[in-house]
Formats: structure tokens, C-alpha cells, sequence
């Protein structure tokens, strides 16, 4: 009798220690797995998009953008199709100038005599301002070499310069440099002189 339950025990305790030895060797297996770090790199930092500046060459997309957000810029239209940008508180660049003068004078070549057609003169003055301010922004002040009578009195016409700004809109001059210092001049005494575009026809 003895025997008999001595022996169930035993096939007990050898059973139970096979159990023990299979759950360490899982563990050990799985404290020895090697940890995979991940290999993906962080990408780099896109670099900040810079702000078009006075004078940049930019295309037909930027410019309808400038315009769009309102914050005094333009781009302004060139024959080759690309656009300057501009800011309607700063000098015009170069080419902007010389190209506003050009489109200026091509609005203003037919109506140069203010004796022969007052309207079509005033009509094509405004124009022409129209133009240059609408591409750039700015408010614009002409000095503009017409034929006209030099005053009522006068019985021929003669050639003399005008400016669109001013206190006396009937003041006239002999040469361009004289039409420039009185606009120049007018626009000194102005807070917002900056905003203004100065364009000679003559």
C-alpha cells in the first residue's frame, strides 16, 4: 500500500517541474530577443518660403497673389511676360519707372493738344493714371509736355508742361526739370509722399 502512493506523487512533483523548466526557457527566449529601433529618419525642416521683395521677378500666379492679399504690393507687367513686384510705399525699380513712362506716353500721344480736343486730353490723362496706378498700387502725379494756349490773351498755341498735382492746376513750365522740382516739391510737405508714383510724358 505504501508504494502505491508513493509513486502517484512522484509522476506528480515530475510533472510539475517540466512545466517549470518549459515556462523559463519561453522566458528566457523572449528577454533575449534583440530590440529593432526604428530606422526611419526624421525629415529635415522645409525652409521658410521668403517674401517676394521690391524688385523681384516673379510670375503671373505670384502676382495675382500679391494683389489679392492686400498688403500693398503689386506685380507689375512687363512686355515679356513677367511681372516686377512693387510696394506702394517704395521707389518705383527702374525698369517699373521706365516702362510706366512708356505705357504713359503711348495712353497720351494722341491728345497732346489741349487746343484741338480738351475733352479727349482730360480723358486720356486720366487713362493713363489710371493705368500706371492700377499695376502698381500707388497714387500717380503727371508732368506732361502739351500744346495749348499759354492763356486766354494768347493768339497761338505754344508748347509747355503741366502737372496733375498741385495747388494751382493751372500753373504751367518750360521745361521738364521745372514740372519735376514743382511736383517734388508739393510732395514734400505730404506724409504720404512715399505712396505716390511720378511719371513724365514729353
Amino acid at each position: 500500500m505504501k508504494k502505491s502512493a508513493t509513486r502517484p506523487t512522484l509522476l506528480g512533483l515530475a510533472a510539475v517541474a517540466a512545466l517549470l523548466l518549459t515556462g523559463c526557457a519561453a522566458g528566457s527566449t523572449n528577454s533575449l530577443t534583440p530590440t529593432v529601433e526604428s530606422t526611419s529618419a526624421t525629415p529635415p525642416m522645409a525652409e521658410p518660403v521668403k517674401a517676394p521683395a521690391t524688385g523681384d521677378i516673379v510670375d503671373a500666379a505670384t502676382a495675382a497673389e500679391l494683389k489679392d492679399a492686400a498688403l500693398g504690393q503689386r506685380g507689375y507687367p512687363l512686355d515679356d511676360g513677367t511681372f516686377v513686384v512693387v510696394n506702394k510705399n517704395e521707389p518705383l525699380p527702374a525698369a517699373v519707372q521706365a516702362d510706366a513712362d512708356v505705357k504713359a506716353a503711348a495712353i497720351l500721344a494722341p491728345a497732346t493738344n489741349y487746343s484741338e480736343d480738351f475733352g479727349a486730353a482730360e480723358s486720356a490723362l486720366g487713362q493713363a493714371q489710371a493705368y500706371v496706378a492700377k499695376n502698381t498700387g500707388k497714387r500717380v502725379a503727371v508732368a506732361w509736355k502739351i500744346t495749348a494756349f499759354e492763356n486766354v490773351m494768347a493768339e497761338n498755341t505754344t508748347d509747355y508742361w503741366i502737372v496733375t498735382v498741385g495747388e494751382d492746376k493751372t500753373a504751367h513750365y518750360f521745361s521738364q526739370a521745372e514740372a519735376q522740382a514743382a511736383i517734388e516739391a508739393w510732395l514734400a510737405g505730404r506724409d504720404d509722399a512715399a505712396t505716390y508714383a511720378v511719371v513724365c510724358v514729353g
